[in-house]
């Protein structure tokens, strides 16, 4: 890695956490002479912050930070202090303390300041098929959330399949340190074919209505919970909901002892004030001074006390049996005899919900140690002391409340995003290895009430952030918990809590290169024109669109305005070596929208003759918004069939020269010179076969009909094919899905024996819209007839 780093320009330095050595191969290569290596000695953040205050003052500063994890020698380590795993807390400092020089580097403008961290899980973000250290995975947390606090520094997770030779590992490395796309947090690198490698990442996909899921039949009377976190707050409210549902025994583990309330708090009432009073007037006459810190000690006991009878109170009321426990969730051995009489009252335990959590939000610079310790050991610990507190192989349910922080990444929670991802990931690995058990950790937004006060929830109203109700969230719970549950035991209730922010205060211009060939966009040999196929001009917006959104993560397209083609694409010997897109800032508001104009050009001719000429393709200006609109009514759809023509016709007749996986017209309604409306349903493809083109957050095959709708009115009243030249404007709602009935409209503008100008509008059998199209353009020739096949 080292040796790579320094042909790309960098100076590498080795940072050697202490202890490091005994996961190093012995037969591993020496450093050479230049590099620099830093040797701690020690865990203790002191010695990491002088050793890097020393190197800068000799060297410079840093530009770049990669933390490679060591490998786990065993996938059943769990504990933070556990071999492999003892060094997040180190990465964790380290990004802490790097950070200051890393936003130095960024605001230098001289080259990409960047934050990696390189973890071995299976090469598929857990989601493969192989053992792997579950807890590495944290590290992804961390990465998300100095995504979000650290605008100005590139910072992605990787996961390298261990089989990964070491030069393939590094060169994975190298190409994710220019990847343009910034909406990517993490990837996962797998072996495929003889040398080469798979690239994945995530992204959430709707599979299923909660409402609608398929019952379970692994509850009953008997079966027994035991839950962390169960006494109070939301994962009472979700255990009093299922009880309510399905009656079953629950061990309710907390870490405050539950004694008889005082004497003194008897008779005052649920008015805090009062309770405050009291505790006051208690201090006085035990000659103590009833500083804020000791009358709310007092009072927070109290008020835990009641939350935790009235709960349980709750629960028994609801048919459900609930003994309360006293324990250190993360202390197996002192919990498990804490549990026992319960076990012996109640059964062997069936189920496990691990909701306990503590929060410290702060800033990844100004997080301590302290901070880190209880954060994460309450969510990775945790799981690890219940889970050797029962007998996993008796387990019909094992239930984490994870968070939504830890999925999107969010300010203020480095250590609570990599508790919960790691949850994500236990989940996973555990799931793997017990296919019987319903495994589901619950990624959660914010919940209404508890830590989101009514200031927070209208903050979060004003960033589109779902906030969820006690009633919503608990009939989600208990809905996936009483189901027959799913493959992927990972669940997302709520979206992003991340607003889109700019690092920048100056309008950016920034330029992506790209090489494409025909082998790796395979959908486009049913895009040919006289046997040569053809990049779609939907496609070149679709491209030109991406590329903005790459760059401004958070934001999403609205409209493409002034699109030109100036000189297609055709995969054949024209074909450049590489393609380069130019995107220059013109208009910003922080938080709202950006107008970026694209350019695509390439160089033709050799470039060892010095007659390099610049050749331009398409143009366009991109507008990003962080809200889109809501999606309009188109107010003159014409649904009448009074045609009933059948797509399938145009495709063979050689109307339209577009292979299947473009045919998505199944029949012309109505057509006369004023236009048209279609009835179309899209052939799903699949992301290998769009390669570099695959679909973003529009659908362009939906988009290529419009063109489709222009030939085939083009055809009957000019007898003539056409090509794209131009689209004033085009306006993007919501994304057109795949194998989903929808309609386009077409009026047409103006026509001639060689041009034709229409506005086409897609939308639902409502007329509710997808896009539309206004003022798109295109050339009419007899000549291209026998090009596409016209019979």
């Amino acid at each position: 890695m080292a040796k790579a780093l320094h042909g790309q320009g960098w100076t590498p330095v080795i940072l050697r956490y202490a202890g490091i050595s005994a996961f190093e191969n012995s037969k591993r290569k020496t450093f050479s002479k230049e590099t620099v290596v830093i040797e701690l000695t020690s865990s203790a953040e002191t010695e990491l912050q002088s050793s890097l205050k020393s190197f800068s003052e000799k060297h410079g500063s840093f530009g770049g930070f990669i933390h490679l994890h060591p490998v786990a020698k065993s996938s059943s380590e769990t504990k933070l202090e556990d071999g492999a795993n003892a060094f997040l807390k180190q990465a964790f400092l380290s990004a802490k303390n790097i950070y200051p020089a890393l936003r130095q580097s960024a605001q230098s403008g001289n080259r990409r300041s960047l934050f990696l961290a390189v973890a071995r899980l299976d090469g598929e973000l857990g989601m493969g098929s192989g053992a792997f250290n579950a807890p590495s995975s944290g590290l992804s947390g961390l990465i998300k959330t100095a995504g979000v606090e650290w605008p100005d520094v590139f910072c992605r997770f990787l996961d390298l399949q261990p089989e990964l030779k070491a030069e393939t590992a590094a060169n994975c490395i190298l190409q994710e340190l220019h990847d343009p796309d910034l909406r990517i947090s993490e990837v996962g690198y797998s072996a495929s074919g003889k040398a080469g490698t798979a690239r994945m990442t995530v992204k959430p996909k709707i599979v299923r209505d909660l409402t609608t899921a398929i019952t379970g039949k692994s509850l009953s009377e008997k079966s027994v919970f035991l839950v962390s976190g169960g006494a109070r707050g939301v994962t009472a409210e979700c255990v009093v909901k299922l009880a309510e549902t399905q009656p079953c025994n629950f061990i309710l583990l907390g870490r405050s002892p539950l004694e008889d309330e005082p004497e003194w708090a008897k008779s005052v009432g649920e008015d805090k004030m009062k309770l405050k009073q009291a505790a006051m007037q208690v201090l006085v006459e035990k000659g103590e001074k009833p500083t804020p810190q000791k009358v709310n000690q007092l009072v927070g006991k109290v008020e835990a006390g009641r939350a935790i009878r009235k709960n349980m109170d709750r629960i028994q009321n609801a048919g459900g049996q609930a003994e309360y426990v006293s324990a250190d969730v993360t202390d197996a051995k002192k919990m498990k005899a804490a549990i026992a009489p319960a076990v012996k009252k109640y059964g062997a335990v069936t189920g496990v919900i691990h909701g306990a959590g503590v929060l410290a939000d702060k800033l990844i610079e100004k997080k301590t140690a302290e901070d880190y310790d209880a954060v994460c050991s309450t969510k990775i610990d945790g799981i690890n002391a219940l889970l050797k507190s029962v007998d996993p192989n008796n387990l019909t349910h094992l239930l984490l409340f994870s968070s939504a922080a830890g999925f999107y990444g969010n300010a203020g929670q480095s250590d609570y995003a990599m508790g919960n991802e790691a949850l994500n990931r236990i989940a996973l690995l555990f799931k793997q290895n017990h296919l019987e058990c319903h495994v589901t950790s619950f990624n959660w937004g914010p919940w209404e009430g508890g830590m989101v006060s009514p200031e927070l929830k209208k903050l979060f109203e004003e960033r589109n952030v779902e906030v969820i109700s006690v009633e919503a969230g608990t009939r989600v719970f208990v809905e996936e918990v009483t189901s027959a549950g799913q493959v992927n035991p990972l669940v997302l209730i709520g979206n992003s809590m991340v607003v889109p922010n700019e690092a920048d205060t100056e309008l950016r211009k920034w330029e992506i290169t790209r090489e494409i060939n025909l082998p790796a966009n395979p959908v486009f040999k049913d895009h040919a024109i006289s046997d040569n196929p053809v990049l779609p001009a939907v496609h070149a917006m679709s491209w030109m669109a991406d590329a903005c959104e790459q760059g401004l993560p958070g934001f999403k397209l609205a409209r493409c305005s002034n699109f030109k083609v100036l000189n297609g694409v055709i995969f054949d010997k024209s074909i450049a070596e590489k393609y380069t897109l130019d995107l220059k800032e013109i208009e910003r508001e922080h938080g709202k929208y950006a107008e970026i104009k694209v350019k695509v050009s390439s160089e033709s001719g050799a470039a060892s003759s010095g007659n390099n000429r610049t050749r331009f393709h398409y143009s366009t200006q991109v507008r990003l918004e962080q809200q889109l609109p809501k999606a309009p009514l188109h107010d003159r759809i014409d649904l009448s069939n009074t045609h009933n023509l059948p797509g399938a016709a145009f495709y063979q007749d050689g109307t339209l020269f577009h292979g299947p996986k473009f045919q998505g017209i199944d029949q012309v309604l109505n057509i006369n010179e004023q236009g048209l409306t279609l009835e179309c349903s899209l052939p799903e493809n699949s992301g290998s076969e769009e390669g570099q083109f695959a679909s973003q957050d529009f659908n362009p095959f939906a988009l290529d009909l419009a063109f489709q709708a222009m030939l085939i009115w083009a055809w009957r009243f000019h007898q003539s094919g056409s090509l794209p030249l131009k689209t004033e404007t085009f306006e993007h709602f919501r994304k057109v899905p795949f194998d989903t009935r929808f309609y386009l409209s077409m009026s047409v503008n103006k026509n001639s024996a060689t041009a034709l100008s229409a506005n086409l509008f897609l939308h639902d059998e409502e007329g509710l819209m997808y896009a539309s199209m206004t003022g798109a353009e295109v050339t009419l020739s007899k000549s291209l007839n026998a090009l596409f096949g016209k019979k």
